[in-house]
């Protein structure tokens, strides 16, 4: 039997009906939300936790890259800038900041990453709006050995902001450490 939330307020009831928590993702599960992940991630977290799905699909990565500015120079054209912090279990973490002009900011962070050593191939693509924010979910390749995958996520305030989330956290999953 799936769960069920009743709301009554004083000029309208609803009712919500969840799907049975072994047929949602974690994803749904921690937000309640019908949404779902894509499909091969899905199956890939399944039975997850949150925390376990957060560690595995979104790790912190030892170079972070955060958007700073976003200006639109023309109709196809941005300037993005962008922290970037690089963190170590030997070194303290140093921080830089990055500028590049692309045509949108997966262009850019894909450009980031490449200049960093950390350039890896997009597979898939999603985006889901979450109330105020986005989430976005990347399969990444390394650029050489494309049997190298693995699904990342990301979190962002925008849809850029996610996407540099998201493209982070792929790349530490495909070069880990280094």
């Amino acid at each position: 039997m799936a769960p069920t939330v009743t709301s009554t307020a004083p000029s309208t009831r609803f009712t919500t009906a969840f799907a049975p928590t072994e047929d949602r993702d974690p994803f749904q599960i921690r937000f309640e939300i019908d949404q779902k992940l894509p499909k091969e991630l899905r199956a890939e977290a399944q039975g997850m936790d949150w925390g376990l799905f957060k560690a595995t699909y979104a790790p912190t990565p030892t170079m972070h890259i955060g958007l700073t500015n976003i200006e639109k120079l023309n109709w196809s054209d941005h300037h993005y800038t962008a922290e970037i912090t690089h963190t170590s279990k030997t070194k303290s973490p140093s921080t830089s900041v990055c500028e590049v002009t692309a045509t949108g900011p997966t262009a850019a962070i894909s450009e980031i990453l490449s200049t960093n050593g950390r350039y890896v191939e997009i597979l898939a693509f999603h985006q889901i709006n979450l109330f105020e924010a986005t989430l976005t979910c990347v399969k990444v390749a390394h650029q050489v050995n494309h049997n190298r995958t693995a699904w990342a996520v990301g979190f962002g305030h925008s849809p850029a902001h996610s996407i540099a989330a998201a493209l982070s956290s792929g790349a530490q999953r495909i070069y880990g450490n280094f």
